[in-house]
Formats: structure tokens, C-alpha cells, sequence
């Protein structure tokens, strides 16, 4: 682990707590605020290293720049949660009761619940609103993006709301099926935060916040945010969970060792207190490695998702034609959508099509020219575009991947 990674985590952790920082040593300010964004991070980084910038000897330009910059960040996330908030109470208003998920509703848990920043906000609502939701979303302002066959929800952007993610089920079908063995159900009445908008129960947001961790992990890649959502939710309601019965889930379903893990993180990183909890060093800087490298969900390494599958495959149990069968009903594209994208998909890749509709055609034959080019180029084959299976061939860093999900006992021998 290198001391700026290591650095941005003990400010993330004074940020998160409201402790303040007690740096020994020279900070690289610049790396530090560049794995900060690619973590999701920065305005809570920002709230615990801005004391030290204020003694520290760097330009004083930068400094008023990066204070422009958490404010406008702040004002902004400010603006987008109030008016968030007002949508789902016009949405109760009308009817369609709304539950709030995941960052959104563990925000209160920061020092600063306003650094805790979100690239969207999500709700549950029941599959029988999902239509007088859409109306009503269009309504309010919102470019609403219709639910495809596979997907568990379906998203709305607002100018000053951001995005919306609107769940029908809670999680997608194969991180029920495939991840949690069907073994996880959501029994819990709601409870009413002090916003007054209604979240799932303890025990039940706990067992959801699992549930995101380890789809974004097993997919892609999770990054700290996701990991001190989890501690700090724990840590809030410590006395209210049911320990025994989460354990013994995790246990069962090969979680047990990644979640001690992530308290071991806490305890190390963020002076967190979990009872006998003592973490595998080599294995909390692989996953940090793990993290560092993918950033927040992945996206900064390439063909990560070739490791889900694989996951996928050994933790299903299904012959490989039955897997492919069941990829194909329920986690993938149609091969009607690979052939003629939804306007909506169109939409989120061509941001033209959004402001202007009869510009869908010159979408498609763009997206089709880039196509060709590539197969022409033999940047990508035919069969790859179009085959449900992905190329098996794993690069060396995606091996490291898959031996530290083997080292975490979710595949492979326990």
C-alpha cells in the first residue's frame, strides 16, 4: 500500500468520524486529491486535510481553487438533496410509497452528511407505481429512462435533481440468485428518518448494504465509500442488529472472511472498534490494492467484468450451457438491444439524441460506423460484439483479481 493511498484513507476516516487530523510527515497533496476523486471522496478528504493546507506551504491560488471547489460541490449536492427530497414527498402525496436506499440514506452517519456525495439517489417503490411514477417524474421535469427485460429499476435525470434510481425490486435477479442462494428476503417494516422519508429496517438495510458491497465488488469493483457506508451503518446501530443471524448468512453464502475484512479495515484505517476482529495484513493490502486500482466502481481497469462472469459461473453451480441460458434470460442485453439499441440507451450515449429526438437515425448510423471501423481495424470481432460469451482470456492484473476473490473464500476451496 503506498503512503498517498494509505494518507487519503486516514483523512477519509477523519472526515467521516469529525477527528481531527494529526499528520506527521509531508503530504503529496496532489495524489492524494486524485485517488480522493477517483474514490468518490475528495469533499470528505477535503474537511480533514483543509487545516493542514491552511498551515501547509502551497500556493495560495491553489488553495482558494480547491475551497471554490468544495463549495461549489457542496452548494450543488445542497441544491440536489432538498430537491430530491420534494420529489419523493409529491410522490407520497400521490400515493406511491417511497423508500430511500443505500448512500442517500446513510449520509447522516458523516460528521458532514452534505460531503457524503452520491453520483445518484436511490428508491424503492412497489412494481404496481412504476407507471404513475414515470408520469408523475415527467411531470416534475425529469428525462425519465424506461426499464429494460433485465434490468431491477429504471433511472430519471433532472437538471438540478441529478439521477434517479427508481427500484421495482430491491436487487438485480442474479445477485439474488446467483450471490445470496435465494436466501435473502426483506421482512422489515420501514422506519422514518429525521427527514421524515422512510429507509428499509435495520436488519434489513443492513442485509441491503451487504448486498450493494458485494455486487459492486463481485462486478467491478467497490471502492472505500462503499466500505465506510457498511462500517458506519454497523457501528450506528450496533445494538440493534441481529448479529448472530447476519453472521451466520454470511458464513453460509463464503461472505464471513470479506466482511471481517472490511471491519479490519475500520479498525486499522479509521479507529473503528469491532470485537475480535484482527485482520489478515497481506489480504487488507490486496483488497486495498484491488480498490485502489479499479477506483470507486471499477471503471478504472478494463474487462473486470470477464471476472464476474467466471465469479458468476462457480458460485451459480450450473452446467455451462445452463449458465448461458440463465446469463441470457436474465443478466445480459437481448440480441434484439445489441442489434437496435432502446432510444433510451441512445440517449445516455448520444447526448444529442436527448435534446434533439429526430436525431436518433444519424445516432444509429454513427454508433454503426464506429462498429465497422472497429472490425475493420480489428479492434473487436463480430462474434465478440455480438456472442454472449465474453473472451475468457484474463489479463495478469485480472488474475490477481480472481486470486484474491479465491484468497476471500467466495470461489474455490473455503
Amino acid at each position: 500500500m503506498d503512503k498517498s493511498f494509505s494518507d487519503m484513507l486516514y483523512l477519509f476516516g477523519c472526515g467521516a468520524s469529525g477527528k481531527e487530523e494529526q499528520i506527521q510527515g509531508p503530504l503529496n497533496i496532489k495524489e492524494i486529491y486524485c485517488l480522493s476523486l477517483q474514490q468518490g471522496i475528495w469533499p470528505i478528504v477535503y474537511v480533514a486535510i483543509k487545516p493542514y493546507l491552511e498551515k501547509a506551504d502551497i500556493n495560495k491560488q491553489d488553495y482558494i481553487n480547491l475551497q471554490k471547489r468544495f463549495d461549489g460541490i457542496i452548494a450543488k449536492n445542497v441544491r440536489k438533496t432538498a430537491f430530491t427530497e420534494e420529489i419523493i414527498f409529491k410522490m407520497e402525496e400521490q400515493g406511491i410509497k417511497c423508500c430511500l436506499l443505500k448512500g442517500t440514506a446513510v449520509a447522516d452517519f458523516y460528521k458532514y452528511p452534505e460531503t457524503r456525495i452520491s453520483g445518484d439517489t436511490d428508491i424503492f417503490i412497489k412494481k404496481e407505481n412504476e407507471k404513475k411514477a414515470v408520469l408523475l417524474l415527467q411531470e416534475c421535469g425529469y428525462t425519465v429512462f424506461s426499464r429494460t427485460k433485465n434490468l431491477h429499476c429504471f433511472e430519471a435525470e433532472h437538471p438540478i435533481g441529478g439521477k434517479l434510481e427508481v427500484h421495482v425490486v430491491l436487487n438485480p435477479k442474479d445477485i439474488d440468485d446467483i450471490f445470496f442462494n435465494k436466501k435473502v428476503s426483506y421482512t422489515e417494516d420501514f422506519i422514518i428518518m429525521e427527514n421524515e422519508i422512510s429507509t428499509l429496517g435495520v436488519n434489513d438495510g443492513l442485509l441491503y448494504l451487504t448486498a450493494h458491497f458485494i455486487k459492486h465488488f463481485v462486478k467491478a469493483g467497490a471502492g472505500v465509500r462503499q466500505i465506510m457506508d457498511l462500517l458506519l451503518y454497523m457501528k450506528h446501530y450496533q445494538e440493534k442488529i441481529d448479529w448472530d443471524s447476519y453472521n451466520k448468512l454470511m458464513e453460509e453464502l463464503n461472505y464471513k472472511k470479506l466482511i471481517n475484512l472490511l471491519m479490519a479495515i475500520g479498525v486499522k484505517y479509521w479507529d473503528m472498534e469491532f470485537e475480535g476482529i484482527i485482520g489478515d495484513e497481506p489480504l487488507i493490502d490486496d483488497l486495498l490494492n484491488d480498490i485502489k486500482a479499479g477506483g470507486i466502481f471499477g471503471g478504472r481497469e478494463e474487462g473486470r467484468h470477464k471476472v464476474y462472469i467466471e465469479i458468476s459461473k462457480q458460485k451459480s453451480k450450473l452446467t455451462e450451457e445452463q449458465f448461458s441460458k440463465y446469463r441470457r434470460k436474465h443478466m445480459g442485453i437481448t440480441l434484439c438491444e445489441k442489434f437496435i439499441p432502446s432510444k433510451d440507451r441512445m440517449e445516455k450515449r448520444y447526448n444529442f439524441v436527448k435534446k434533439h429526438g429526430i436525431l436518433l437515425p444519424v445516432a444509429h448510423i454513427m454508433r454503426w460506423a464506429s462498429l465497422i471501423a472497429k472490425i475493420i481495424t480489428r479492434k473487436k470481432s463480430i462474434k465478440e460484439y455480438f456472442s454472449e460469451e465474453e473472451n475468457s482470456k484474463f489479463s495478469p492484473a485480472l488474475e490477481t483479481r480472481m486470486k484474491l476473490i479465491e484468497n476471500l473464500g467466495i470461489i474455490g476451496h473455503q
